[in-house]
């Protein structure tokens, strides 16, 4: 085996064109897919780096943007008095966070004490549990926790690996961070990989707990509105539980919010409120915005760069029968000094070997 590759690398050698040639056409073909499965694997097959993601549900499916007010008729986005009725009247789940939608984040003035010079940096306003209903552990110092979502609880900051690397590095637990003139204290930082709840191209800078919203946003607090809806949510669910015995439920929970809180005054309006529902959808991923937006897209391409690859193949298989002709009169001669058939099919397929692990390689 080790003389037929070695052979098999000789004629290689001796024939640089056809070499080149094949290796170029495997490169593009194998490239091409690769680069495109990891697009498809990260945005449509992989889950959150999260501790067993498999439990995690999400209550609605849909992507909303930003503020909704009032009836939505498929809900996917809640108001926090919403999700605190829902969270503490739904026992089949461990935990349920809350977390504001990726519409509504928004880049905000930020700067460490005594700097001189503000830095746009993304925020997010998270529950208590966030990061525990996550099984995520701190890179640094500590995670938000339930006691940090409390009203009159001294106000604190998570930051993303990312951003403390954007700092340089420097330890910053303890110190205070001016987001848009409110004073914070840095509690920890997330560890390297966790890029929030969405596969999203400007991922969190920094984490703030929801009941920091309005020391955070004064006057356009949203935190005890009932009738604004701003957050998702997730929950991980007790083992054993179903997602098929929990929608009703969720869905008896919110009418009965709706009948405490803003219930119907017209025939118009009690058929509007008959048609308001919550789907449970998986969460392992996290909230799938960019996979709904670029689903068929990806798949169209994948399919694209498959047909490369075939047609790849095929080139390459005319270049072998060609070559394989042209080596017509070698395989006589050591077909006359004593080769056997089997011999000679196991140095043509070195040869292939040979090609495929180095276009393989460059792809």
């Amino acid at each position: 085996m080790t003389r037929d590759v070695r052979l098999a690398l000789r004629g290689l050698l001796k024939s640089k064109g056809f070499a080149l040639t094949s290796i170029l056409t495997l490169a593009l073909g194998i490239g091409a897919n690769s680069g495109m499965f990891t697009l498809i694997n990260a945005l449509m097959l992989k889950s959150l780096p999260v501790a067993d993601p498999a439990r995690l549900v999400r209550l609605g499916d849909g992507d909303n943007c930003c503020v909704i007010g009032g009836m939505q008729g498929r809900f996917s986005i809640f108001a926090y008095p919403l999700y605190t009725y829902l969270r503490d009247h739904t026992p089949e789940f461990e935990e349920m966070a809350a977390f504001q939608a990726g519409g509504g984040m928004r880049k905000v003035g930020v700067r460490r004490q005594g700097a001189t010079v503000s830095e746009a940096l993304v925020e997010q306003f998270v529950s208590g549990n966030y990061f525990s209903m996550f099984g995520i552990r701190p890179f640094a110092g500590r995670l938000l926790t339930p006691a940090d979502d409390q009203q009159g609880a001294a106000p604190v900051v998570v930051l993303s690996y990312r951003s403390w690397q954007h700092f340089a590095g420097a330890p910053l637990i303890g110190s205070t961070l001016l987001i848009d003139g409110a004073a914070f204290t840095i509690a920890g930082i997330a560890p390297p990989g966790f890029f929030g709840d969405t596969v999203r191209p400007d991922p969190p800078d920094f984490w703030l707990p929801l009941n920091s919203e309005p020391y955070a946003q004064h006057a356009n607090s949203l935190l005890a509105h009932t009738d604004d809806h701003w957050l998702y949510i997730i929950g991980r669910l007790k083992p054993g539980a179903q997602t098929a015995a929990i929608e009703p439920e969720v869905n008896v929970e919110l009418r009965q919010w709706f009948l405490a809180n803003d219930p119907p005054q017209s025939e118009r309006e009690r058929q509007n409120f008959e048609r308001q529902h919550i789907t449970l959808a998986p969460a392992g991923a996290g909230v799938a915005s960019l996979r709904q937006h670029y689903e068929d897209d990806l798949r169209l391409l994948l399919y694209i760069t498959a047909l490369v690859l075939l047609i790849a193949c095929a080139n390459l298989a005319n270049l072998q029968l060609a070559r394989g002709a042209s080596n017509a009169m070698q395989n006589s001669i050591r077909s006359a000094l004593g080769a056997s058939q089997f011999r000679l099919i196991r140095l043509m397929l070195a040869e292939s070997v040979a090609l495929a692990v180095a276009g393989g390689a460059a792809g």
